[in-house]
């Protein structure tokens, strides 16, 4: 249900390793790839991982802001 990897090892690559099989798989399925980004730090990470924002939203009551991400197959990395 969710990655993450601890502020301290970020920008290290352990993110980008940790959804390889997942895009590989995805990839060699055909199948596209939707997640939620909950920043935009985030949501850029996932964006050099070949995701694109399709929508936008606020959850009301916390003003917390997702960004709706898909990854087509084989989108480029």
């Amino acid at each position: 249900m969710a990655i993450g990897v601890e502020p301290e090892h970020q920008g290290r690559g352990h993110g980008a390793a940790l959804m390889q099989q997942g895009m590989q798989r995805a990839d060699l399925d055909g199948m596209p790839i939707y997640l939620e980004a909950d920043s935009d730090n985030v949501a850029g990470f996932y964006e050099r991982l070949g995701f694109e924002v399709i929508d936008e939203m606020t959850i009301r009551g916390i003003d917390l802001p997702f960004s709706l991400m898909l990854r087509r197959p084989g989108a480029a990395r």
